[in-house]
């Protein structure tokens, strides 16, 4: 999947495009991240948190656990959750160094 775009789901002559992270998603892969790294997570839940937070990313009604699991193979799935990571970690290392230097003097 290009790193450049967004992800899209195409299924039942529709197009679903992720919109644009919000910080509740930032936020939510966050938590899902470290409770998978601290081993607080069942296969099968983290399966689970995947899809719920891919759900999470598209924000489209349309766009279910349901829906996914009938119409994602298991790669595309990953591919999609891969790069909403990928895209989401950017974002923020971006913003962040956008931020002001605090060992910066500022000018006067």
């Amino acid at each position: 999947m290009r790193t450049d775009t967004m992800p899209e789901i195409k299924a039942n002559g529709k197009k679903y495009v992720m919109p644009k992270p919000k910080i509740k998603l930032w936020r939510s892969i966050i938590r899902f991240m470290e409770e998978k790294e601290n081993g607080g997570k069942t296969s099968d839940e983290v399966f689970d948190g995947m899809l719920d937070l891919v759900v999470l990313a598209f924000n489209n009604p349309e766009v279910t656990r349901d829906f996914i699991e009938e119409n994602l193979s298991l790669d595309d799935l990953v591919d999609i959750f891969n790069h909403l990571g990928n895209l989401v970690m950017n974002i923020a290392e971006f913003k962040a160094g956008l931020l002001p230097n605090q060992e910066t003097p500022a000018k006067i």
